[in-house]
């Protein structure tokens, strides 16, 4: 199928190419021999093959890669490295010069990862009833700085959650952060996000 005038439009990808989209998607890598030999065969495409396909690399040590690159991607979280809270209101997001910002963007990597390597529902994204938490993040949420200990080297934990307002990667405080601005709350900015990472 073409678009109008000389725009080329969508197009379907052939073994080789899809082969390479996979191990590119799954394992940031190029094609092992299965994939290229499966190619080469011209049964890539079968949707039997493809899915066994896809099971094996997902079983491969490999995919580990995709969980260190598609969340950060896909919930665009690269926003939250240029946020910057306003220091009067919210003087908790920094602690001795430190800001808090990559403990933040750990709770939502963290739960993408246990529910991938756990193969737990897709529910457990939006509404989990655990997170992992570091001391320093724990005192974000509760609206303070006092950390406690090196705040360079603390454990993330995985910790039961109570409050149904948070958890999840629609309502963590990465989320919350990066679609504020430096001194309020940006409800509409966070409906476009929920609209285009979560619902498109």
């Amino acid at each position: 199928e073409k678009a109008a005038g000389n725009q080329r439009g969508r197009e379907p990808v052939n073994d080789f190419e899809l082969a390479s989209r996979l191990a590119q998607f799954f394992w940031s890598s190029i094609p092992d021999d299965d994939l290229l030999d499966l190619a080469e065969a011209g049964k890539l495409r079968e949707s039997r093959v493809l899915s066994a396909q896809i099971d094996r690399m997902l079983n491969d040590q490999r995919s580990a890669r995709f969980c260190d690159n598609f969340p950060g991607q896909w919930l665009q979280l690269e926003r939250l490295i240029t946020a910057v809270p306003d220091r009067k209101t919210y003087p908790y997001f920094y602690y001795a010069g430190y800001r808090s910002s990559m403990h933040m963007m750990s709770e939502p990597l963290l739960l993408f990862e246990t529910v991938f390597v756990e193969d737990r529902s897709i529910m457990d994204l939006i509404d989990p009833d655990y997170t992992w938490e570091s001391d320093m993040l724990r005192a974000n949420y509760a609206g303070h700085s006092r950390a406690g200990g090196d705040v360079q080297v603390q454990v993330f934990r995985r910790v039961p959650l109570k409050d149904p307002r948070r958890g999840g990667v629609i309502t963590n405080a990465a989320v919350m952060t990066m679609t504020s601005t430096p001194t309020r709350t940006q409800p509409i900015t966070r409906g476009a996000w929920v609209n285009t990472v979560i619902f498109t």
